[in-house]
């Protein structure tokens, strides 16, 4: 995907118009369409055809290493990544 290259993605969410990427590195990526705030990039840009990342949403190293030890699904929600056992 362009954007993405040597990235190493975690986890992907995504809704019917919009994708969210969660990297190993603990960076949150967003693109496609969002007109009602879904891509979390400000009311200004409601599409993104290429991945932007957000930098409200991204974890520290320590933070991503941690969440990727632990057991059960994560998930990214409009808070950040949770995780569902």
């Amino acid at each position: 995907m362009e954007g993405m290259t040597g990235k190493r993605v975690m986890s992907v969410a995504t809704g019917a118009y919009h994708t969210v990427l969660l990297t190993m590195e603990g960076h949150v990526y967003v693109c496609g369409i969002g007109v009602y705030g879904q891509l979390g990039l400000g009311t200004e840009l409601t599409q993104a055809f290429t991945p932007v990342r957000v930098d409200q949403l991204t974890k520290t190293k320590g933070e991503a290493a941690h969440l990727n030890e632990e057991p059960g699904r994560q998930a990214l929600s409009p808070l950040g990544l949770q995780s569902y056992q």
